[in-house]
């Protein structure tokens, strides 16, 4: 006969989706980290980004150094492309409204203080 050990020492179940968080979180802190050293493909950073942002992780800090790396790493033009795509992405418009706008704006910010393409920001600010 087995017994059932007491609820206080029975550990509680993770369930997929926090092991899937917290594995994203990791990344995402990996990868901000190593944007300091080298950006190699300014595009799957970016996609990493939006996915992390609809999943209700805030990267905001990695979203900066993401721009500032493009800068300094000399893949502005290539960081400019990926939004392009990103944006024309149909998935975009499966999030909320409010990472929809924090995503258009991040790219308005960039190409506006990086490309200095007022007409570009303008559009995606739009």
């Amino acid at each position: 006969m087995t017994t059932v050990p007491p609820k206080s020492e029975v550990p509680a179940p993770k369930t997929e989706a926090k092991r899937r968080a917290s594995v994203l979180a990791l990344k995402l802190s990996e990868i901000a980290e190593g944007l300091d050293e080298r950006l190699e493909d300014p595009s799957a950073v970016l996609e990493l980004l939006v996915s992390a942002l609809a999943k209700g992780e805030a990267p905001y800090e990695a979203w900066e150094k993401l721009h500032r790396a493009a800068v300094r790493h000399d893949k502005v033009s290539d960081l400019a492309m990926a939004y392009e795509q990103a944006a024309a992405d149909k998935r975009i418009k499966l999030l909320t409204g409010e990472q929809q706008v924090f995503i258009y704006l991040s790219a308005a910010q960039f190409f506006q203080s990086q490309l200095g393409d007022t007409d570009g920001a303008i559009a995606y600010a739009e």
